[in-house]
């Protein structure tokens, strides 16, 4: 409802209207207070709780929602994005790594260790 209220929600389905996948991506509240972003960075916006129906995982779908997500923020005027991804999940950090994002820092949020990325799109 969050994600809705801020047309921050982004979302992938099939012709029948079957859910694929989702992810938000919108104004970045919680991480500012990070001292790891990129200076080069003006207006980031968090990308957060990305999923894919366990069915269609490893089919490159998060890519290509991340890739589309990427062109919608430019046009909403953010010039970069940000998030946090888990230290114990390689296959995010594959994803991000072969998308163009960097790791920038580390922080410990809500009891687990975090890796900061970032990606300038500008």
């Amino acid at each position: 409802e969050h994600d809705l209220a801020k047309q921050s929600l982004y979302i992938m389905c099939l012709a029948d209207g079957s859910l694929l996948a989702a992810a938000a991506a919108g104004e970045d509240d919680e991480l500012n207070d990070l001292s790891c972003w990129s200076k080069d960075i003006h207006r980031p916006c968090e990308l957060a709780r990305i999923g894919v129906q366990r069915e269609f995982q490893n089919q490159g779908l998060a890519g290509e929602l991340i890739r589309y997500i990427e062109q919608e923020v430019l046009k909403k005027g953010f010039d970069g994005i940000h998030f946090l991804v888990s230290k114990t999940n390689p296959a995010a950090l594959a994803l991000y790594q072969k998308l163009g994002y960097h790791a920038c820092g580390e922080t410990e949020r809500y009891g687990v260790n975090w890796w900061c990325y970032e990606k300038n799109l500008g």
